[in-house]
């Protein structure tokens, strides 16, 4: 989006103007098969806000297992299993 895109606008994979690319398949990167097609305004926002919350706890779990694994004893949930 730094050349005057849109920030977080994926193009449509499935385009048939002069910008589109072959795929072998026709799936989009945002929202392939449809499911937030039938969402309301009000439930995308909090399908959003658990997307984020989601991938901040996996951020947290990721950086958990690699400290681990470099300072031992430093996840107490995990003494010796990394």
């Amino acid at each position: 989006y730094v050349r005057g895109g849109k920030p977080g606008y994926f193009p449509k994979l499935s385009r048939s103007d002069e910008m589109a690319f072959p795929h072998p398949v026709p799936l989009n990167l945002w929202d392939p098969f449809g499911f937030t097609s039938k969402m309301t305004p009000e439930r995308k926002e909090k399908a959003l806000l658990a997307e984020v919350n989601n991938g901040r706890l996996a951020m947290i779990g990721v950086m958990s297992l690699v400290s681990a694994h470099f300072i031992p004893n430093s996840v107490p949930l995990l003494p010796g299993s990394v």
